[in-house]
């Protein structure tokens, strides 16, 4: 009896999910390393949250009227190192480092 199972393309898929998934759920929690590649190609390794409490920078612009657009193909975090809002496209996380 052969068993049937998912192709390798929808098991990465799924994998990739999960990964992208656990990393905007920590990201609301804590501070997070992790990498994704940039618009030029480029690996970038960012520290991110968005959690307010982690940074007073962020703390204070959460608190002030500013506002952003979300769009669900890309993912939005406060970079920890350059107190600024930094984004990506979704389809660019390579992974979690920390």
């Amino acid at each position: 009896v052969i068993e049937e199972t998912e192709p390798l393309y929808v098991q990465l898929f799924d994998t990739y999910i999960k990964v992208l998934e656990e990393l905007k759920e920590r990201l609301k929690h804590e501070v997070v390393a992790f990498r994704y590649f940039k618009k030029d190609g480029s690996k970038r390794t960012a520290i991110g949250t968005l959690d307010s409490t982690k940074s007073t920078d962020l703390a204070n612009y959460v608190n002030s009227s500013a506002n952003y657009t979300k769009n669900p193909d890309v993912t939005t975090y406060w970079d920890v190192n350059k107190n600024a809002w930094r984004t990506f496209k979704n389809n660019r996380l390579v992974d979690i480092i920390s």
